[in-house]
């Protein structure tokens, strides 16, 4: 009975030591939560805010970029989100979208809301809008900013809407209420781990792409959100075998983009 209880014990010591561990990689000390956020030219970032500043990280955790929002007298920020770089303009520098509360409720209106850029330009003023939202259109493949102003003058509610010129890599479209690949595994674009990971020499990826796709990209970043190479892929193939001789040693993040929908974000490590 001993030997058996015994028995029972290692063995179950090791199926757990045959499953990775959780590890703690870095802790982030800011007034605001901490969002993921994948921009189109930039990469994946973190993004955070305290009661004056914006912080973006690279996913090494490295800061990338502070952003010094405008300050109104009266007024404290609230929210930021709606980070993109390609979708209030085409010029690559990052905008977001910030919301102020007022620090007395003497002051009127009660909040603020303004589209700025990384130099704090204000690109589009929201006026009193307390709650903005993003709205993806899958008729047109356009995207609408629905800015909602809480009691602002009548006492109800009146939101604004406005048309914007870009677009957003849709693997943040889900965390926005605006998911794009829904439907049918016909609609779906999907990429696979790559096999191996880590390589040498080549690693395979597999990948699905919607019907009727146009010939699609796998573009690679680094750990630092550089752009590192963009590969083209074949709507239909459904794998393609990565030369490591292109990537210098370390661990680089991949998707795919098509026709205006990008895949799941997976990680590559180059030997």
């Amino acid at each position: 009975m001993n030997k058996h209880i015994v028995l029972t014990a290692v063995a179950a010591c090791l199926t757990l030591l045959s499953f990775g561990q959780i590890t703690l990689e870095h802790t982030y000390n800011a007034g605001g939560t901490l969002w993921p956020v994948l921009l189109s030219s930039n990469g994946e970032k973190y993004m955070t805010y305290d009661s004056a500043n914006i912080y973006l990280y690279n996913t090494d955790h490295s800061l990338w970029k502070t952003i010094v929002p405008n300050s109104y007298t009266g007024y404290r920020i609230q929210n930021v989100n709606i980070v993109s770089d390609n979708l209030f303009n085409s010029d690559n520098l990052v905008e977001l979208v910030v919301t102020y509360f007022v620090t007395s409720y003497t002051i009127r209106p009660y909040y603020k809301s303004d589209v700025i850029n990384e130099n704090s330009v204000v690109i589009q003023s929201l006026d009193s809008s307390s709650y903005n939202t993003l709205h993806f259109n899958s008729t047109t493949n356009t995207y609408k900013l629905f800015a909602e102003k809480s009691h602002s003058g009548p006492a109800y509610d009146i939101t604004d809407v406005y048309a914007l010129p870009g677009t957003i890599p849709c693997g943040q479209c889900s965390s926005l209420g605006t998911e794009r690949t829904t439907g049918g595994t016909g609609s779906r674009i999907s990429i696979s781990d790559p096999t191996p990971n880590p390589s040498s020499g080549a690693a395979r990826i597999s990948y699905q792409l919607p019907v009727g796709a146009n010939p699609a990209t796998i573009v690679f970043y680094n750990m630092a959100g550089q752009l590192v190479r963009e590969l083209p892929v074949v709507p239909n193939n459904i794998f393609i075998d990565i030369n490591n001789s292109l990537f210098r040693a370390g661990n680089y993040s991949y998707f795919i983009r098509a026709d205006n929908m990008v895949s799941d974000t997976k990680t590559m490590t180059v030997q």
